[in-house]
């Protein structure tokens, strides 16, 4: 797995229970609310005031915002909590630091939010330093707060957004380093085949032979063209419904796990020309994203105004506000209800 990458996600709004009716990013409402000016209002909520996940034990903190033109660059901090543990250095073994269940090691991740004028998707670039990244959470909590703005009439969505081109070249070229079936249904007793009682899964794994670090490219065909099936490699008598086989795939920059039968491919990931220690720079990253937006544009058929990177934005937009759905207004609103309640 790359160190420095970004993953790029497509953002689209549709009323609720019309998931296939995708509105217009720029003017949701059809009053001129757009989830750009919507997305920094709650970037800014953030700002002044972290997420305290307790339920999930996450944190959540914005560092850096700015926000120009079509797009908001923004530094998240994110982390997990609630373990004790220490941090020892690995050159010499000593211990540097301790942390309680109230502390969390936080990762800043660099990312973009491009919405183009008149689209019906906008664009999530998002960094992932080490295998880390914000944008799973930050997705999560923004979704939450989309749906507070508009009552639940408007409902925010998320998807992966793949190069297929680049795809179908990854699949091509990456080497079969592994396969595994994954067995749910594994009952205790294998005489009963009407009504078998399901005790747990089963998982099923072959590497390649000592000294050699794949399988062959005719195998890994097979196995994608669906002409062969795993479970036969493993001595099983018969495939069932439920089973699950994975191919893990290495091509020497990227390792993928593809699930045969389940056709969406991962994020589509940039790897950062980047060597040495040190984190890459804001302005290096922000510049390597800026670099792809114009063909992810024009895969999606999204146009891009000629100061999507530069233009102003005015007083008004810039104080649109859009409130995080933060724990503690849930049991808020919850206590003022059964008050009313008690009331009557």
């Amino acid at each position: 797995m790359p160190k420095h990458s970004f993953a790029v996600y497509g953002l689209f709004v549709a009323p609720r229970m019309r998931p296939n009716l995708r509105l217009r990013v720029d003017n949701i409402d059809g009053q001129g609310a757009s989830l750009l000016h919507l997305t920094y209002g709650f970037l800014r909520n953030v700002q002044s005031q972290p997420i305290d996940d307790t339920r999930h034990k996450q944190y959540f903190s914005i560092d850096t915002l700015d926000a120009s033109g079509t797009r908001i660059c923004f530094g998240a901090d994110y982390g997990k909590y609630g373990v004790e543990g220490e941090i020892v250095n690995r050159t010499n073994h000593e211990t540097t630091h301790t942390f309680g269940a109230d502390e969390s090691t936080l990762t800043t991740a660099r990312n973009m939010v491009i919405v183009p004028p008149g689209g019906h998707m906008a664009i999530l670039l998002a960094e992932r330093y080490g295998g880390r990244g914000a944008a799973s959470f930050f997705m999560r909590q923004l979704k939450s707060a989309f749906r507070g703005r508009f009552g639940g009439d408007y409902l925010l969505h998320d998807e992966n957004l793949i190069d297929q081109e680049a795809w179908r070249d990854y699949l091509a070229n990456a080497k079969l380093t592994g396969i595994k079936v994954v067995r749910y249904d594994a009952s205790h007793d294998l005489a009963d085949r009407i009504k078998p009682e399901v005790v747990g899964r089963l998982e099923y794994e072959m590497k390649p032979r000592r000294g050699v670090k794949s399988f062959g490219q005719a195998v890994k065909d097979a196995f994608l063209r669906k002409d062969i099936q795993a479970q036969q490699m493993f001595g099983l008598r018969e495939a069932l419904d439920s089973d699950e086989t994975r191919l893990s795939l290495d091509d020497g920059h990227q390792q993928r796990q593809v699930v045969i039968g389940k056709e969406e491919p991962p994020a589509l990931v940039y790897v950062l020309p980047h060597e040495g220690k040190d984190r890459v720079k804001d302005d290096v990253i922000f510049g390597h994203m800026d670099l792809v937006v114009p063909s992810l544009c024009r895969q999606l058929h999204l146009e891009l105004s000629p100061d999507w990177r530069e233009g102003a934005w005015t007083d008004e937009q810039l104080a649109i506000r859009m409130e995080v759905i933060r724990e503690r207004q849930v049991v808020r609103n919850s206590i003022s209800e059964e008050a009313s309640g008690n009331a009557v």
